[in-house]
C-alpha cells in the first residue's frame, strides 16, 4: 500500500516553466517524471492548456509555433515536451 502511494505522489511529478524567446514568443517546457504511469498524450494536452490560459490572461491567443516531445521510456527515459508559441492579439 505504501509503495502504491508512494508512486502516485512521485509519478505525476512535473515541471515547467514559461520563458519569453523573443517580444511575443514563449516556450514552454514540461517533463513526466512518471516511470510506468506516464501519459504523452495529457502532457501534450496539459501543455497546450497552460499556454493558452498564459496567453488568455493577457487578453490575447497562443498561436502554436512548433513543439518537440519525447515519448516515456520506463526506467529509462522521461516523457517530455517543448512547445513554442506566440501570443497574439484575438482576430
Amino acid at each position: 500500500m505504501m509503495v502504491a502511494v508512494a508512486l502516485l505522489l512521485t509519478g505525476c511529478a512535473t515541471t515547467e516553466e514559461i520563458v519569453k524567446i523573443a517580444p511575443d514568443t514563449y516556450v514552454l517546457s514540461r517533463k513526466e517524471h512518471s516511470d510506468y504511469l506516464g501519459n504523452g498524450a495529457k502532457l501534450k494536452a496539459g501543455v497546450i492548456h497552460d499556454a493558452n490560459a498564459f496567453a488568455e490572461k493577457q487578453g490575447k491567443v497562443a498561436v502554436a509555433v512548433s513543439s518537440k516531445e519525447t515519448k516515456l521510456i520506463p526506467s529509462v527515459q522521461s516523457a517530455t515536451i517543448e512547445y513554442k508559441f506566440r501570443v497574439e492579439d484575438k482576430g
